[in-house]
């Protein structure tokens, strides 16, 4: 009982390292299924105790305590079962062979936490699947289908950030000129493709020093990471990127 309350002090101390807490909180509540089993006279049926806490190890996700679990078992019921049979089995064939039995309920408990590990796995995946699924939902709220650049709700959180940041930057508006009668002329499918074409020049040009949106329509936006100084150099470049000609046009 005082080993149990000495584990029991280590597993709550919070500056203690997060694994020592959990090996104490382990052997802690293996040991007290021990006492159980012999305060029970070794009674067979109280060996269920350590299944139990083999499900409830696995609410750490993590493989140290199904090792404790297995090494724990194999010397407690070996070294016990040698010194005092009676208080950890309750029949004449595990009295005269300790150590086997001992070897079988460590396969049992190996077994169990092999299933509870595999069970932890595969709801690892899930979440991890959940995850990624969110991040793409997340990601396509914030992407504009048609050219692939940021919408405005994620302008809007880059310039939360941007407000935080000490790091200069340049906000360019642009709008295309004879967007309308482009349309009018070549037709809405023509011009969605115009749109596509040049967001995705415009996301080139701008690269890795900033990051392009499309506003909606004919507008679109840049942050530029740069000084003052730069601002004539950048808009040249964003003018550029959206600048295209052909037959009609």
């Amino acid at each position: 009982g005082a080993g149990v309350a000495v584990l029991a002090v280590l597993a709550a101390a919070p500056r203690m390292p997060a694994k020592l807490r959990m090996a104490a909180a382990s052997l802690g509540l293996l040991s007290a299924a021990a006492m159980m089993i012999h305060a029970l006279g070794g009674l067979i049926e109280a060996h269920f105790y350590f299944f139990v806490l083999i499900i409830v190890l696995t609410l750490y996700e993590d493989w140290m305590p199904f090792l404790l679990a297995l090494v724990f078992v194999l010397i407690h019921h070996g070294v016990y079962g040698t010194l005092e049979p009676h208080a950890v089995f309750d029949r004449p064939a595990e009295f005269r062979d300790p150590w086997l039995w001992a070897s079988i309920h460590a396969l049992y408990i190996a077994a169990a936490g092999g299933a509870a590990i595999v069970a932890w796995r595969l709801n690892e995946n899930v979440r991890a699947r959940m995850r990624d699924v969110h991040a793409q939902l997340q990601a396509a709220s914030q992407t504009d289908h048609l050219a692939g650049l940021g919408n405005r709700r994620r302008l809007m959180s880059d310039l939360e950030e941007l407000f935080d940041s000490p790091q200069p930057a340049l906000l360019v508006l642009l709008d295309l000129d004879g967007f309308k009668a482009y349309n009018d002329t070549f037709g809405h499918p023509a011009g969605d493709a115009l749109l596509a074409r040049l967001g995705s020049r415009l996301g080139e040009a701008v690269g890795e020093r900033g990051r392009a949106y499309r506003l909606g329509g004919d507008e679109f936006c840049v942050i530029w990471k740069g000084r003052e100084g730069d601002r004539e150099v950048t808009e040249q470049a964003c003018a550029a990127a959206l600048s295209d000609s052909g037959e009609g046009f």
